[in-house]
């Protein structure tokens, strides 16, 4: 179920910084305050060995 979980994530942050990236959606993006998701970042607090935190 983790895997699961593990993926879906990682689809939804490639989509969303994939869509942050285009041009008409950047400047009104960074103007609202939204940044793109670096997954690397969440993969440590997502793996199950590691726990939460």
């Amino acid at each position: 179920m983790l895997e699961t979980s593990k993926m879906l994530f990682c689809e939804a942050a490639k989509g969303y910084n994939r869509i942050l990236n285009k041009p008409m959606n950047r400047f009104p993006a960074l103007l609202m305050g939204f940044r793109t998701v670096d997954v690397g970042k969440y993969q440590g607090y997502m793996d199950e060995s590691k726990g939460p935190l």
